[in-house]
């Protein structure tokens, strides 16, 4: 029998670095471009350019990272001020690769596309009652996520004041899903919209103060965000959460086993509710049940818009 000698595999020392960065190369690489989109945990902003003095104060335990852009603006975060000014010095945009010098910069376009959306050049200029955006391009909108209170339902009033004075001055971004447009039941955009002033998401706004509530029939992007801002606003009792006194706390709502609505005595949706039983308003707001479109508060005496038949009783009774 014959035996062969095996010999060691010598590999000159470029060509093992050759094929280890082959490997690893594009991990680091894209490490080094999340780590581009960067922020504090606490903070409300976002930093894309490495030459931006903020970022390079951030430590590192305080720092967090995104995979893109829009990761950090679904957070409600906005593009920090230094980054925007060095990335239109250097005539680029954030999150993107540094254009040849050869080409001119591109300008804004009217339409730009994200992972979680299509940001539209479209303003808002009227909101209507029950949460419909009316679009300077002739569209209609709705924010996405974002449960509103129609009329007369609590907040209806104060949450179509915000919504008049605030959309207008944000930018608007509709949801898209495989490259289209998503809209709701009436045919309205999906939309999110983050405020100019500080960055800040308003449907999270609107859900803070206690104008509206997170949508519990659909899966927003957002959702997880606008969940904490119910939980917030529910357990500090404001706006549609606050307990009511007197006779208004005490009338009878009608609710369903497993269903995250309250209802109208007698409501239609009756039917189809498991196990439906009668509780007070009071007692559907500390379970954090929503209102359903066909409820209105009841209508008391002390109200303004007391029906006539309601003076015609009370005036009776003072005669006899």
């Amino acid at each position: 029998m014959i035996r062969f000698k095996r010999q060691p595999v010598r590999v000159r020392p470029d060509t093992a670095l050759a094929i280890v960065f082959s490997f690893i190369g594009p991990v680091l690489a894209l490490a080094l471009q999340t780590d581009l989109i960067v922020g504090t945990a606490s903070g409300k902003v976002y930093h894309t350019h490495p030459d931006c003095t903020s970022l390079k104060k951030i430590a590192p335990e305080n720092r967090v990272s995104f995979t893109s852009v829009s990761m950090a603006e679904r957070e409600g975060r906005r593009l920090c001020k230094t980054c925007e000014k060095l990335h239109a010095r250097d005539g680029d945009r954030p999150g993107a690769t540094k254009q040849s010098e050869n080409k001119p910069a591109s300008t804004q376009p009217d339409v730009a596309n994200t992972s979680d959306g299509t940001i539209v050049s479209a303003r808002v200029v009227k909101a209507l009652p029950g949460g419909t955006l009316v679009l300077d391009n002739g569209d209609k909108a709705a924010l996405h996520g974002v449960g509103v209170p129609v009329e007369r339902q609590e907040m209806a009033r104060e949450c179509l004041k915000a919504l008049s004075e605030q959309a207008p001055i944000g930018t608007v971004t509709a949801i898209s899903r495989d490259e289209s447009p998503v809209r709701d039941s009436l045919g309205r955009l999906c939309v999110h919209v983050v405020l100019a002033s500080d960055g800040s998401d308003l449907g999270a706004s609107l859900i803070r103060e206690g104008l509206a509530w997170a949508d519990p029939s659909t899966r927003p992007l957002r959702g997880s965000q606008y969940e904490k801002c119910e939980m917030e606003a529910w357990e500090k009792g404001k706006g549609i959460w606050k307990r009511l006194d007197g006779s208004a706390g005490q009338s009878d709502v009608l609710v369903g086993r497993f269903a995250p609505y309250f209802h109208p005595v007698n409501c239609r949706h009756e039917v189809h509710l498991t196990e439906p039983t009668r509780i007070t308003l009071n007692e559907a707001k500390a379970r954090r049940l929503k209102p359903c479109d066909r409820y209105q508060m009841p209508r008391l005496p002390s109200d303004a818009t007391v029906s006539k038949s309601t003076l015609e009783k009370g005036t009776n009774e003072e005669k006899e």
